[in-house]
Order: structure tokens, then sequence, then C-alpha cells
């Protein structure tokens, strides 16, 4: 699948959605949903960002190529077969954190979520922690998971994390994003968070419960 990043990439900053869409149809075809995110959507993702980088392509069209994206991860969910979530799955709340203005990763958990029948509230990106907040004290979910894909956001995760760490109801937290790899020894001691290198990591944890040889609720 690697040999059509090359091709998925032209086809969302051209703003061609019928070719991209037939692109990831096609490939949906061979391989699961995780696998087609891992290694065709996301790295043609972070090949526009390193375009825009560097100065090769400006900010309308990686907006564009984002946009083309966001309608076909949204078109594979509606695709699918709608179930009601299960009732001993759980709940799950994703957003981003303040300013983060990324969120496709995010939405791509959002949709491997639904897929396992989670009852999923998906807010976006670039919420503020006293908005967040409000919402995870009132709907008190199992799981909460944030997006960051900028290092120097870096403290404002560490806010959210020990903010939803004092919630009586102990959710787990879930860290996904660019920065994933270089912040799990950030958290290594926090009992109720995983940080997510990739989307095999989430299909592992909600599956198992953990990520790697870490069970949920040990260090």
């Amino acid at each position: 699948m690697h040999e059509h990043v090359e091709k998925f990439t032209e086809y969302v900053l051209a703003g061609d959605d019928n070719q991209a869409s037939r692109l990831v149809d096609s490939a949906m075809a061979q391989y699961t949903k995780t696998e087609v995110f891992e290694q065709l959507i996301t790295p043609a993702m972070y090949r526009v960002g390193t375009l825009w980088e560097e100065n090769k392509i400006s900010v309308a069209d990686e907006h564009l190529a984002t946009a083309v994206v966001d309608m076909i991860i949204t078109s594979l969910d509606q695709k699918e077969p709608q179930e009601e979530a299960l009732p001993d799955t759980g709940k799950v709340l994703l957003g981003g954190v303040e300013a983060e203005e990324h969120y496709l990763g995010l939405k791509m958990v959002s949709s491997r979520f639904k897929d396992y029948r989670w009852n999923v509230r998906y807010l976006g990106p670039n919420l503020p922690l006293s908005h967040l907040h409000t919402m995870a004290q009132m709907w008190k979910p199992d799981v909460i998971v944030l997006s960051v894909a900028l290092a120097y956001r870096l403290p404002s995760v560490i806010e959210y994390v020990d903010a939803f760490s004092q919630f009586e109801h102990e959710p787990t937290i879930l860290i996904g994003g660019r920065v994933a790899p270089k912040l799990q020894s950030t958290f290594a001691e926090y009992n109720n968070v995983f940080v997510l290198v990739g989307l095999d990591d989430l299909d592992q944890w909600i599956e198992t419960g953990k990520v790697g040889s870490v069970h949920a609720g040990t260090k």
C-alpha cells in the first residue's frame, strides 16, 4: 500500500475527492481499516505537513487536503452498517487540547471506537480545558482520548491529564498524535494513562486493555 501514498497525496492536494475516494475504496477491499488509516492516509497527511513546513504548499493547500481526508473518513463510517453501541463496551470522549488544530488522527480513533461499538462522543480539536472538563464531569466517560501533534503543546497535555486524573470515576486517558512516541517517558508514572504510538496500539488496548506488555491500571 505504501506505493499508493504519493498518488493519494497528489489527489488530496488537488482536491480530487473522487480519485482519492476510489483509491481508499480499492485499499479497503484488500486491507483492514486500521491498515488503510496507518499505511495510506496517515503517511500521506504527514507528507502534506512536511510540504507545508518546507513552504512548498500553502495553508490553503493543507486545508484542502485535510477537508478531502475528513470527507473520506466520514464516508467510510457511513458505508459501514450503523449498529448501536453495546451497553457493556463503555463510553469514550475524544477531543484535542486548546490551540491544537490537527484532528484527523483523532477522527480516525473515533472511527475505530465506533467499529468496536463503543458509545462515542467526538468533540473535535481545540477544546479549552474548562469545556472538555465540564463535558467529562457530566457524562463520566470510561475513556478520554486526547490528541496532540506538536511537541510544544506538552504542558497543556499534562495539565489536561492532571485535571482528568482527579475525577472520582477514574477514567482511562489515551494520548495519541504525531509526537506520541516522544511522550511515553513523560507519562510512565501515571497509572491511568496510555500513550498510543499508532492505531495498532489502539486496537490492542480496546481488545486487551493493554499496550505492549503494560496492562491498564498498572505502571
